[in-house]
């Protein structure tokens, strides 16, 4: 209680919270209205030459492999349907808000290229333990940080020292969050979530993917998170990049089903994925 105490008291001191771009909103209008056709939602989303872009590039990328090229939007709703067009569009929505107003550009990139990985690995662990929704998983994962998000927007120098103490010092960013906060990412992400008006399996993602005491329901996704964030911190290290890696947890692991065999591939083949995602088609500087 005293955690979502702080958290809250933490929100109510943000004077810009990040909110989701207006043409996800549209976009998620239209998706739902039984009505709209594949060419009309085409057409809403062409209207923005940037997302088209964007969403063009990773549709071609390895994240899904296709044989055929795919030049235009409406090819990339046919194939992938209103929904997953919908949560890749989502999450290009953390990249805007990471783009606007950032005083420190390296922290910023370090946000969108774990949450990338992290998005990647889910969705490559949704793939071993056939999850019926690949594209939840992908956001998900991308997702799962979103608490960051708005500490670092919101306080930036002092995200930055937590950043530089727990290398330092070999730290998990969590305790320095408790300590400079009063709270940590994952409650203020799962608040954040609830004011996005997301799922309630999002908001448990964001809530429970460090800490799985108390967590009832959608553990499936949750715990694929879990796993896929503690991957994504061992590739990261395997690429350079400073950072505290994290243990998995067994019960996680044990209730997807996946067995030891299963860590290289998975590694393997994300890690590909993410970099060819990164280099090409996501970066910051988009």
């Amino acid at each position: 209680m005293e955690k979502a105490a702080n958290s809250s008291l933490f929100v109510k001191r943000i004077k810009d919270l990040p909110t989701l771009p207006q043409y996800v909103l549209k976009i998620s209008k239209a998706v739902n209205n039984p009505k709209t056709s594949a060419k009309e939602l085409a057409s809403l989303i062409s209207e923005d030459q940037i997302l088209t872009a964007r969403l063009l590039r990773l549709v071609n990328s390895s994240f899904y492999g296709f044989p055929q090229k795919i030049t235009t939007v409406t090819g990339a709703i046919v194939l992938l349907g209103f929904e997953a067009i919908r949560n890749l569009l989502l999450s290009t929505s953390l990249l805007d808000i990471l783009t606007k107003g950032v005083s420190f550009k390296m922290e910023a990139e370090q946000l969108w290229n774990h949450a990338l990985c992290c998005g990647v690995v889910s969705k490559v662990i949704g793939e071993r333990i056939q999850y019926n929704d690949l594209e939840e998983l992908f956001v998900a994962g991308l997702l799962h940080d979103i608490g960051k998000v708005v500490e670092f927007m919101s306080f930036p120098q002092r995200y930055q020292e937590i950043i530089k103490r727990s290398r330092e010092e070999n730290v998990h960013e969590r305790v320095l969050e408790e300590e400079a906060f009063g709270t940590s990412h994952d409650n203020i992400g799962k608040l954040l979530a609830g004011y996005w008006k997301l799922p309630k399996k999002l908001q448990d993602v964001m809530e429970f993917h460090h800490v799985l005491d108390g967590l009832e329901q959608n553990q499936k996704i949750v715990y694929a998170v879990h796993v896929a964030d503690v991957i994504s911190k061992a590739i990261e290290l395997a690429l350079g990049e400073d950072v505290v890696p994290y243990e998995i947890s067994p019960t996680a692991w044990e209730s997807l089903g996946l067995e030891l065999s299963d860590m290289m591939p998975i590694a393997a083949r994300a890690r590909g994925v993410y970099l060819d995602l990164k280099e090409s088609s996501l970066e910051i500087s988009a």
